[in-house]
């Protein structure tokens, strides 16, 4: 079974987008103003969102169920503190308009192939799906097809919000629009329904640390030391096709001491086969580590809040002490060195 869209499925893609730059949601449309539709074959949902509003990015995004949706909002509202590569971790289809050169070989191939012509900046309709921690990449049929929908009910949606702004104006935050499809005879019939979609309940990150090795670490020397601990994606795509076809980004699992700045180790994590996966394997790595080194440190400090819930109950059961910090003076150091080396 092919994964590729039909030229009559692209041509239906680009006819939208055609109609979506004419109208151009995105001038009275912010990427707050989120609404749904409920996939017709899954019954998923999936949810909305207009930008373009700054004039820098001009673009439909998707977001794939509510915990991408909850992403996205956390992200909103942490502004410019938030952590920049976060976006990359929400999984998303995108329809965008780039210049010429931010389209790829098979990009130009389609379009040459339906007699399509485009000129000038932010002119060029792109299609990608984003996977977290990955490049975003060229999308399948079923992401086409889900595209589609989404397109059209923006097209749908985004005039009336222009004339009734009333109409996705909730008290409640976890209120939406959606749109729900109805099959009919000649294809589906589309509703509004007001819907409250809760936050999910996060995902349990499942440790993947051998209770015998962590027996065996209670036997290490504990050093009157603070080891300042971090995991953060690197700006810089890799690509192993024996993991992945998707470029991605890797993740960098650094080790710095809080005396004197000594990095202690450092190791490549990757974004498969998922990134609670990934994230469940980093104390058992963590401690890998400090294995080798033949010590436990009096006391680890962190600054992220995923990295605290996942070494707590591991140092609890080792006696060791964690703190979380708004700071990693030191590692930050060594981890803008490794920034500027790889510019």
């Amino acid at each position: 079974m092919t994964t590729t869209p039909t030229l009559e499925e692209w041509r239906k893609l680009y006819d939208l987008m055609g109609k979506v730059k004419a109208l151009a949601p995105w001038e009275w449309m912010k990427e707050t103003d989120v609404f749904g539709i409920q996939h017709p074959e899954t019954a998923e949902f999936r949810f909305i969102s207009v930008m373009g509003m700054l004039g820098e990015y001009y673009a439909v995004a998707i977001y794939l169920g509510p915990a991408a949706l909850y992403d996205l909002r956390d992200l909103q509202d942490a502004g410019p503190s938030g952590f920049p590569g976060r976006i990359l971790e929400i999984p998303q289809l995108q329809a965008s308009f780039t210049d010429r050169q931010g389209l790829q070989k098979e990009d130009h191939k389609i379009i040459k192939q339906l007699g399509l012509r485009f000129r000038g900046k932010s002119a060029w309709p792109c299609f990608r799906s984003h996977q977290p921690g990955c490049m975003p990449w060229l999308i399948d049929v079923e992401e086409a097809r889900l595209l589609t929908w989404a397109l059209e009910q923006t097209l749908e949606v985004t005039p009336r919000f222009k004339e009734t702004p009333a109409l996705m104006a909730f008290t409640d935050r976890e209120s939406y629009l959606v749109r729900i499809p109805i099959k009919g005879e000649s294809g589906f019939i589309w509703r509004d329904q007001v819907m409250r979609i809760p936050r999910p309940e996060p995902e349990t990150i499942a440790l993947d640390i051998a209770e015998e090795f962590l027996n065996s670490l209670t036997h290490l020397t504990k050093a009157r030391q603070d080891i300042e601990i971090d995991v953060f994606m690197f700006p810089s795509p890799v690509r192993e096709e024996t993991v992945s076809p998707r470029p991605f980004f890797p993740y960098v699992m650094l080790l710095v001491s809080a005396q004197n700045g000594m990095v202690l180790g450092t190791e490549m994590l990757s974004p498969f086969p998922s990134l609670n996966a990934m994230r469940g394997s980093i104390p058992a790595k963590i401690f890998a580590t400090f294995n080798k080194l033949g010590i436990l440190p009096e006391r680890i400090l962190v600054s992220s809040d995923m990295l605290f819930d996942l070494l707590e109950p591991v140092t609890q059961h080792l006696d060791v002490k964690l703190r979380r910090t708004r700071k990693l003076k030191n590692l930050e150091q060594v981890k803008q060195s490794m920034f500027q080396y790889f510019r």
